[in-house]
């Protein structure tokens, strides 16, 4: 039988004790570059959470995750998960039921409209009050009640934005202060829809199309094995992100991060091989109407690629001039922000690895971004004309050395909201400051011209 004699037991027990320990020293080098923190320091905030990895699918809403969705008749699509508490009666992010009617004169009532970004940066404001607290260290907040309402979705471009504002304007809403963040999805998304021959104000196509053929019960194969792959990956991320929360040593962190980032790979993978084999069929047959429940809107035949963004723009356009004709009627405060996006290139510079994770030469939302942004700025002064509070934000990470994008999409890390956040609040507070000053100029030259006829 073989014996261990105590001094090779002891000699081996040094040996494990020393690869452990290298490894975890590995593991906290590893944990401090990629979190910017030590990892025993490192606060709840920073723990990643299911929800947070579900916003960084390419459009916030993947057309695997259109099971999770529910065709609505106003707004295209909406939300479908009844047993969250964070969901409310709508089926948007909020615990609050809409509509918030105000209880008291102190409530001031801010909406957050557009995409998976605007959804974040709604998630943000909840967690840190940036907007919130900025806005109350002017005179006028100091005494209110800020309430901010997320009227936001993933996937959601003009006019969605406009449908829903005014869906809720109707049932009563009243908003003292809307702000709409958009500009990507309406140019990556609309895009795509002109070659699919589906109206490019209608919803994103794809997506679309598969609540369609769910609706007609044409729920094709490929969706089906889509939906059991995503139901399996969403379910062990999960099991995945709550035993590394757990984790008391960085080598267990870091070991479970590298599982992570191989089922990501894994998934995206599928998804690119489930698009592959179905690129040969997307353009709608527009006969399709006539076996189907629903009707998508084909693309008006004044639309070319060499106008294709242009038309995106005017929508664009027009659509955030009603909302702020709307609200501006009603005395309230409409604010508009162009977000940024990596595809569209200024003086940032990226780190090695977020230029890894943020850039992918592939990515399919690239091209209309690169395209379709320079449109966007041009037709900004088209907004300022109509009186539209309309700020360019795309250089707003470029005084950044830190990561600031979480996937090679469009969304923002933690960091980049709250800078993001931070700057929409300024340029709120800014703007009221000059409006408060120029009133101030013009009651001083009033009553100066009263006092000497």
């Amino acid at each position: 039988m073989l014996k261990f004699k105590p001094k090779r037991i002891k000699v081996i027990l040094i040996n494990i004790s020393t690869i452990v320990v290298c490894l975890e020293l590995l593991s906290l080098g590893g944990y401090g570059w990629t979190k910017q923190q030590l990892f025993y320091t490192r606060s709840q905030a920073s723990q990643p959470t299911y929800s947070a990895l579900e916003e960084t699918d390419n459009t916030g809403i993947e057309l695997d995750d259109s099971l999770q969705l529910r065709l609505h008749p106003y707004f295209g699509y909406t939300d479908f998960k009844p047993e969250e508490a964070t969901i409310n009666n709508y089926q948007f992010g909020s615990p609050r039921d809409y509509p918030v009617l105000k209880e008291n004169d102190r409530q001031y009532l801010i909406g957050i409209f557009g995409g998976s970004s605007a959804v974040a940066i709604a998630n943000t404001e909840a967690q840190y009050q940036i907007i919130t607290n900025t806005l109350q260290q002017l005179p006028q907040f100091a005494d209110k009640e800020i309430i901010v309402l997320n009227f936001s979705q993933g996937g959601y471009k003009q006019p969605q934005q406009l449908l829903v504002f005014n869906y809720f304007l109707s049932l009563g809403q009243s908003f003292d202060m809307a702000i709409n963040i958009d500009g990507f999805n309406e140019v990556a998304l609309s895009s795509l829809n002109y070659p699919e021959n589906v109206h490019l104000s209608l919803p994103n196509a794809s997506l679309m199309r598969a609540l369609v053929n769910l609706g007609n019960h044409q729920f094709s194969d490929k969706d089906l094995q889509m939906a059991i792959k995503t139901r399996e990956y969403h379910a062990t991320l999960r099991s995945l992100q709550n035993r590394q929360n757990t984790c008391w040593l960085a080598l267990c962190y870091m070991s479970h991060e590298f599982y992570n980032q191989i089922l990501r790979f894994d998934y995206q993978n599928f998804l690119k091989q489930q698009q592959k084999k179905t690129s040969e069929q997307l353009m709608l047959d527009p006969r399709s109407n006539a076996f189907s429940l629903f009707y998508l809107n084909p693309s008006d035949p004044e639309t070319t690629p060499e106008n294709l963004y242009s038309k995106i723009a005017q929508t664009w356009v027009n659509s955030s001039v009603l909302m702020h004709q709307t609200l501006t009627s009603q005395n309230g405060l409409y604010f508009h922000f162009l977000q940024p996006n990596q595809y569209y290139l200024t003086q940032r510079q990226f780190t090695p690895q977020e230029q890894k994770e943020a850039i992918n030469p592939e990515q399919v939302y690239a091209q209309p971004v690169r395209e379709g942004y320079p449109v966007l700025i041009d037709a900004i002064a088209q907004l300022e004309q109509n009186g539209v509070n309309i700020f360019n934000a795309v250089t707003v990470f470029d005084a950044e050395s830190q990561p600031v994008y979480r996937d090679n999409c469009c969304h923002y890390n933690v960091l980049g909201n709250q800078l993001f956040s931070q700057y929409i609040a300024n340029r709120i507070v800014e703007t009221l400051q000059a409006e408060e000053k120029s009133a101030t100029v013009q009651t001083k030259s009033k009553n100066l011209a009263i006092n000497n006829p």
